[in-house]
């Protein structure tokens, strides 16, 4: 028998290759299985707050729309408003957001499902991100502000007292009376917030070595009467920003006269002086100056110094040819008593 010549063995086997890697080529062009499931996240706000922080504990459900079946899904939103749904099967879903206290939403802003925007997952669309909502406080909205100083450039004000009351007619009387409401502190940026009920109210601001002021809009430095404040109505729908204050230092009064002699002519150019004693890290006891001020030519005098929390004052007098005299004051808080720095003081003459 004649054996097959090497030509003709590599006629039979080309075929045989070419059919191989046709096979592979169509097998690797071939179109990779759509996913089958996808995911679904996104945040919550609550738009009832100051600044709209993420709200937690809010329950979000994906409810199988037709045609469509199955069972719904669930997630809770984190302490940051945030919710992550995964391996959700293919499908179209109404989003629902609720949470007690809360007006319940339908993605995109929706108030029912008969009017929300479903989502669909078919492989090609299978990951929903940023799927978010804001959600409305049934009954109460945040208000808040900033607090500055009065000075140039305004600073934050922090540890500022600042409380929310309702104004109340009692008896049938004109005069209201003035029930606190919610009570806070400013942040270390000024910033304030408290949630209240929906209503009107008037908000005040206290703090050491300030004057007590109350909110009245379009006045950046309020009013010292409650009853000249206006009131601040907060609803529903979106939190009440803006309620702040530049509040300005309370200050001690310091006036008088320096006279000398029988019947007491003036002494003008006497240098008047308001100063307190400050502990230094050695231990040792110095004297800050406060203010200061010249007598003029009919000798009298008016300077002003800030108040602090339990500082004493002492006023000194000193003039060429005189022996300098002191007077006192003290000063707590808000509270301040100019006693006898308002007297006549009368240099002695030297020798």
């Amino acid at each position: 028998m004649r054996s097959a010549s090497p030509s003709s063995a590599l006629r039979r086997a080309v075929p045989i290759v070419f059919l191989t890697v046709l096979a592979l080529l169509m097998g690797g062009l071939a179109p990779a299985q759509a996913a089958t499931t996808g995911t679904v996240s996104g945040k919550v706000t609550d738009v009832s707050a100051v600044d709209g922080p993420g709200l937690g504990g809010v329950t979000v459900t994906l409810i199988p729309e037709a045609p469509t079946t199955g069972s719904s899904r669930t997630a809770t939103t984190a302490a940051d408003g945030t919710y992550d749904l995964t391996e959700v099967p293919n499908g179209t879903y109404a989003v629902k957001f609720n949470k007690t206290g809360y007006d319940t939403e339908y993605y995109d802003n929706r108030a029912s499902q008969a009017d929300d925007t479903p989502i669909l997952l078919d492989g090609t669309n299978s990951n929903w991100s940023n799927l978010n909502a804001d959600l409305v406080n049934t009954t109460r909205s945040q208000v808040g502000g900033q607090v500055t100083n009065a000075s140039q450039p305004p600073t934050a004000l922090q540890g500022v007292t600042v409380t929310v009351q309702r104004r109340v007619a009692t008896g049938g009387s004109a005069n209201p009376v003035y029930e606190d409401v919610a009570t806070t502190t400013t942040a270390a940026n000024g910033k304030w917030a408290a949630f209240v009920d929906f209503g009107s109210y008037v908000v005040r601001f206290t703090a050491p070595a300030f004057a007590t002021a109350y909110w009245k809009g379009g006045d950046p430095d309020g009013v010292a009467d409650p009853a000249a404040a206006d009131l601040k109505t907060v609803g529903k729908s979106s939190a009440s920003n803006g309620v702040g204050l530049m509040m300005s230092a309370n200050s001690v009064a310091f006036s008088g006269r320096v006279i000398t002699g029988t019947p007491g002519d003036p002494v003008s150019g006497v240098q008047v002086k308001v100063e307190y004693p400050v502990t230094q890290a050695s231990g040792v006891v110095t004297q800050e100056i406060a203010a200061s001020a010249a007598t003029a030519p009919n000798g009298t005098y008016s300077l002003t110094a800030p108040t602090a929390a339990g500082r004493a004052y002492t006023v000194s007098y000193t003039s060429p040819g005189f022996p300098t005299r002191f007077y006192t004051d003290a000063t707590a808080g808000q509270t301040t008593t100019t006693g006898a720095a308002s007297r006549e003081s009368e240099p002695v003459p030297g020798d």
